[in-house]
């Protein structure tokens, strides 16, 4: 299809400009989680800390550029006649763009859906390990306590738990 006369070029070329830095963000958000699971091996709490932390400062980057994103692709979509703006996508409006625009559109749309699904792999293996060590640690935890726990005064919670009643009396009036 052509492009309709309508749609401003600024905004298309602003549309191509924030998947570029979106694709940006979602890369360094994938080095970070690589960097997390590696602190996460190193049993390196500073480390892990470090990277959530810089993590956070791009979540928050995603978002503020997602929501200038949105209201870009807003208005395209309005201009090229979606009848339903709010949730048009970036494919839909390359395709009614065409040519070497609509192109380019599609291949930064392309690049972004990869950098986002390869993040959401690399925090789903994260995710996994930690699973892992968790039960590990809940193992490790039960066997010590059963070794450790040869008096009877701990339960299964790892807490001292008070022993039976003992019930006694004594006759002070004889």
């Amino acid at each position: 299809m052509g492009r309709d006369q309508t749609t401003p070029n600024a905004g298309l070329r602003e549309l191509e400009g924030i998947c570029v830095a979106l694709v940006e963000r979602y890369e360094v958000l994938g080095s970070l989680a690589r960097e997390r699971h590696a602190a996460l091996r190193l049993a390196d709490p500073k480390g892990v800390n470090a990277c959530i932390e810089r993590e956070g400062v791009v979540v928050q980057q995603i978002g503020e550029i997602e929501q200038r994103r949105a209201q870009i692709v807003r208005g395209i979509a309005q201009d090229l006649g979606s009848a339903d703006a709010e949730h048009t996508t970036i494919g839909w409006i390359a395709d009614r763009v065409g040519g070497a625009e609509g192109d380019r559109l599609r291949e930064q749309a392309t690049r972004l859906r990869e950098r986002m699904e390869a993040v959401q792999r690399e925090n789903e293996i994260v995710r996994r390990a930690l699973n892992h060590l968790s039960a590990h640690m809940q193992g490790l935890w039960k066997q010590a306590s059963v070794l450790l726990n040869h008096a009877k005064t701990y339960g299964r919670m790892g807490a001292v738990e008070p022993g039976p009643r003992v019930l006694s009396a004594l006759d002070l009036t004889s």
